[in-house]
Order: C-alpha cells, then sequence, then structure tokens
C-alpha cells in the first residue's frame, strides 16, 4: 500500500486544519522547574486573533449585503422582463428571465453559503472567548 507522489495531492486540497490559540508553551528549562506548569497565556496574541475574526466578520457581512441587494435587484429586473405588453413574453426575454434566474439562484446559494460561515466564525469566536481565562 506505498503510493509515491500521494502525499503530493493533498497540498492543494483544503481537507487539514488548523487553530491559533493564544497558548504557548513555556521554555524547557521552566518545564524542568516545574512540569505541571508548562503552558503561557498569550493576551496579546487572544487580542489578534479576536481582531482579525471581527473584521473577517464585518467583511463576510458586507458581502452578504452586496449578495442581497444584487438578488434584490435581480427579482426586479425579472418582474419587469415577465410583463410585456400584452402579457406575451418573447423569446429574447424568455431567455433574459431564464438567465437572470440562473444568476439569481446562485447569488442566493452565495449568500446562504456566506451565511453559513459567518455563523460558523461566529461560533469559533464564541468558544474562543468561552475558553480564554484571563486572570
Amino acid at each position: 500500500n506505498h503510493y509515491p507522489g500521494k502525499l503530493n495531492e493533498f497540498y492543494t486540497k483544503q481537507c487539514f486544519v488548523y487553530a491559533n490559540v493564544p497558548y504557548r508553551i513555556k521554555p524547557y528549562n521552566e518545564i524542568v522547574k516545574d512540569p505541571k506548569n508548562t503552558i503561557l497565556y498569550d493576551h496579546k496574541a487572544e487580542d489578534n486573533i479576536t481582531q482579525k475574526r471581527q473584521s473577517e466578520l464585518k467583511k463576510r457581512d458586507a458581502e452578504i449585503s452586496q449578495l442581497q441587494k444584487k438578488v434584490s435587484g435581480l427579482k426586479i429586473t425579472l418582474s419587469a422582463l415577465s410583463k410585456d405588453k400584452g402579457g406575451k413574453k418573447s423569446d429574447s426575454s424568455e431567455k433574459k428571465i431564464e438567465e437572470l434566474e440562473k444568476k439569481l439562484e446562485e447569488s442566493q446559494k452565495e449568500v446562504e453559503t456566506l451565511k453559513k460561515s459567518m455563523e460558523s466564525l461566529n461560533l469559533v469566536l464564541k468558544s474562543l472567548k468561552e475558553s480564554l481565562v484571563k486572570p
């Protein structure tokens, strides 16, 4: 079961997890002195992590807002195209309507994806805050 080069395939895939936590391992000489007290809490790192997460959340919120505006605009355009003279739709307006419906569906999927990402980030931020203990 040896596959040379298989590991290289993973370099481009997003299948690994990384967590930036504000805990630091003490230097070896301090660990030897007190082996039950091996971790330092990095308050500056906590502040940086919190600021970065809040910035990401604001960015995602702005993206969601833009997509929602785009969706609203597409709905208005779609509504206007579907109301041709006499209630009849031309072939060109039918095609435009189909294109706009596809764009609308894609935009709505993007909004949902961003909302889920934002919810995940909020949960991470909440759990990080709950796990952090400031003296």
